[in-house]
């Protein structure tokens, strides 16, 4: 019997399966998805590897499989599909994939340890290091390490490289009595008198309110006996009946339609709406007396906090776990078997927890299914959202995604019936929802970034005591131009998408094909001498801010800020803040209902921005904005009858319609996937062949694909970079191939387009 072995070495040299022989005691035991111990290397130094695939024979296995650390898989074939999912470029390290699929507390770390044979021989500088002649070596000793070694060529010492576990189980002391009928002394019988009251105590809470003396000495005469019970998590609460309040009969059928789902299916549901939490509540309270689990999931991780707290406000019965990545090993460990054994049926996190692994699943409910934050660009690239489909599919359990707005991939799913969208009574029809052209104030001389109309409701809500919230884009510029008098923005003839102004080179470039016009400040549109570069930055703005409105104080609320717990936490507490000023990072439902006028001051911003779901991410913004005010919505644009505008205002579908239309004509997402692919290499005629003869392979396989394009940064690190996009529906095996690495070219890979 063979083992195919993922050593846990991320190296892309190594990037592979290596083969080991099953000793005949093990090949009862061993399984697929198991963590195993393997010599490697020529030292043959123990690693931690996963088997990967037991097979009947291998032309390369030439050792044996050491240990088995497991009694059962800890992969299973769950996390086996969602590898997949990782490894669909086949450049990824597959031992780094591993490593993002498994939590980190089960993963397993290396110490080096010293082992002293010849003590007189070492300098005596060295010999208070050795404890009971071993010395593990710490991250501060690395300046020894090369005399060491020294050491180790005459054997004098021994190094060896061991394996530790990230966590031990801990282990608890408890007391209990073995002998009712014992009669000792006053002292000793009110120690037992409080144990019998108890039940079982820890010993340390005994001594505490007894002594050591007198509970040793019991122990010692067998009359309590002393015990060990694991350290976990314990759900402090007794059973206490819900109290929810009642629903209407429409929401009454919509709890019926997803209780009654026992099958892989999506539910889209408004966020807008007043009633959905209470759905939810009684949604999640079917899934617990059905003794399931349900994984909450929201985009940032500093949002956990706050869900956590609302759950456990309403299931005061119910161990509700939060995943948090600053949460030490021990209580990742005893929060992850709280999971596994059921104990805990509400558990929250951010994109990492669609990994965790539960022992009921019955529900996955995501909170802002649209933000980009469920998807990881840092080490391996995934998309939680779509692994959350996956995993629903492979349980067949229902997702729900609560939204502002349904994206255009789940409106063509409700469209085609594959995805329920429930319709809630909509509350916020009655909102004001103003769009204001900027075009018409700088006919009237206003050049400042808050339009008139604006400035004028400022002043009113700010003299009434309400809050308000300003949104512009974080960037101090954006990188298209467009006309201030008739709102005509450049477009690629070929894709449509506005073209990237090169301001050193004056050209207007496209970012997926080769077409390139220069710049000019006369519009081919209108003949207006209005053509300029779009951008104000969020700094420019608060000090304007200050200007206008010294006494008040004002609260930046961005990527970098928002982040911190501490500002976060102040939002609980805002009576003395009026003025909020920040990016679509404010656009978060921590707002939501806190403000009175949510302002958007240049939502051409992302409207016009030179990228394909351009018109998509500015629905989805518009939209969160109009779920965050109370009252009022204002929207400031250069081109205010845009439908995108329109449909936001107008709360119709012509959104869309028109934008389906746009890119099933295109053949854009949804109709289409598109792979980014950034190729690189140190000479640039050889990575600029190469990139040319992969698009022609391509395109043999029946694949649209555009390119080569030269990157902004055509030259870094020394390494030139060339862009092509490919659109398709289907990418086999035979495809992936050919966009594996080589020796002078990096292929890298991104099924969205964030390179230019």
């Amino acid at each position: 019997m063979i083992a195919s072995v993922i050593i846990d070495i991320k190296h892309q040299n190594i990037n592979r399966q290596f083969d080991y022989f099953v000793l005949d005691e093990d090949k009862h035991r061993i399984k697929k998805g198991m963590r195993v111990l393997v010599p490697f290397g020529e030292g043959n130094h123990l690693r931690l590897g996963f088997v990967y695939e037991i097979k009947n024979d291998s032309v390369t296995a030439t050792k044996h499989v050491a240990e088995i650390l497991d009694i059962e898989p800890i992969f299973n074939e769950e996390l086996f599909l969602l590898m997949e999912h990782l490894s669909f470029n086949p450049n990824t390290i597959i031992a780094q994939a591993f490593e993002t699929l498994l939590p980190k507390t089960l993963l397993m770390f290396y110490e080096k340890e010293v082992t002293l044979h010849k003590k007189d021989e070492i300098d005596e500088s060295l010999k208070p290091f050795f404890k009971n002649g071993k010395w593990i070596l710490k991250k501060k000793d690395e300046k020894y390490y090369s005399k060491l070694k020294t050491y180790e060529k005459n054997q004098i010492v021994k190094i060896a490289t061991i394996l530790k576990p990230r966590n031990k189980k801990r282990y608890l002391n408890y007391v209990r009595i073995n002998n009712p009928n014992y009669e000792g002394t006053l002292k000793q019988q009110d120690a037992l008198l409080l144990l019998k009251d108890h039940g079982q105590m820890l010993k340390s809470e005994l001594v505490l309110q007894t002594s050591s003396h007198i509970v040793n000495y019991l122990i010692k005469k067998d009359v309590i006996e002393s015990f060990e019970v694991e350290d976990k998590l314990v759900n402090k609460y007794d059973y206490l009946h819900l109290n929810f309040q009642n629903l209407n009969e429409d929401l009454k059928d919509y709890l019926n339609e997803i209780s009654n789902t026992n099958h892989d299916h999506t539910f889209v549901i408004d966020q807008k709406n007043s009633d959905v939490d209470l759905l939810l509540f009684h949604v999640i309270l079917e899934k617990i007396k059905n003794n399931q689990q349900v994984l909450i999931m929201v985009p940032e991780t500093f949002m956990i906090p706050r869900y956590k707290k609302m759950f456990e406000q309403k299931f005061i019965n119910e161990m509700v776990i939060s995943l948090e990545s600053s949460q030490t090993d021990k209580s990742l460990y005893m929060a992850y078997e709280a999971i596994l054994s059921g104990e805990s049926k509400i558990v929250i996190g951010a994109r990492k927890s669609i990994f965790t692994q539960f022992n009921n699943l019955g529900l996955i409910l995501i909170y802002d299914s649209n933000d980009s934050s469920y998807q990881s660009f840092e080490g391996i690239y995934y998309d939680a959202v779509l692994l959350s489909q996956i995993r629903s599919k492979f349980l067949n359990i229902p997702r729900i995604l609560v939204d502002s707005s349904k994206s255009l991939m789940n409106q063509k799913l409700t469209l085609e019936n594959k995805v329920t969208y429930l319709e809630l009574d909509n509350h916020n029809n009655d909102k004001i929802i103003e769009i204001i052209d900027m075009k018409e104030e700088l006919k009237k001389g206003n050049t400042k970034l808050i339009s008139l109309k604006l400035k004028e409701t400022l002043d009113d809500y700010l003299n009434k005591g309400k809050k308000v919230l300003l949104i512009l884009n974080q960037k101090g510029y954006a990188p298209f131009v467009m006309c201030r008098t008739c709102s005509y923005v450049p477009l690629d003839p070929e894709t449509n998408i506005p073209l990237r102004y090169d301001e050193k080179q004056g050209i207007l470039k496209s970012n997926q094909t080769k077409y390139e016009e220069f710049f000019t400040k006369v519009c081919p549109k209108c003949g207006s001498h209005t053509v300029k570069s779009v951008g104000s930055g969020i700094d420019q703005l608060i000090t304007y801010l200050h200007k206008v409105y010294p006494k008040k104080e004002i609260l930046k609320v961005d990527k970098d800020s928002i982040t911190n717990k501490k500002l976060y936490e102040s939002f609980d507490d805002l009576e003395d803040i009026q003025l909020i000023v920040g990016t679509k990072m404010a656009l978060k439902s921590i707002l939501k209902d806190k403000v009175s006028l949510v302002a958007i001051l240049m939502i051409d911003q992302w409207l016009k921005l030179p990228i394909y779901n351009a018109h998509e991410e500015t629905y989805e913004i518009l939209n969160q904005a109009k779920s965050i005010t109370k009252e009022s919505l204002f929207i400031q644009s250069y081109d205010p009858s845009h439908y995108v505008l329109q449909s936001v205002k107008e709360n119709n579908d012509m959104y869309y319609k028109k934008e389906l239309s746009i890119r099933k004509q295109a053949k854009l997402p949804p109709y289409y996937k598109i792979l980014q692919l950034k190729i690189e290499g140190s000479s640039y005629l050889k990575t600029y062949q190469f990139a040319q003869n992969l698009k022609i392979e391509l395109e043999n396989h029946g694949l649209i694909t555009l390119g080569p394009t030269p990157s902004v940064v055509l030259v870094e690190n020394n390494q030139y970079r060339l862009l092509l996009l490919i659109k398709y529906q289907k990418i086999s095996n035979e495809v992936r191939n050919l966009l594996q690495n080589t020796k002078d070219i990096k292929i890298y890979m991104n099924p969205s387009m964030m390179w230019y």
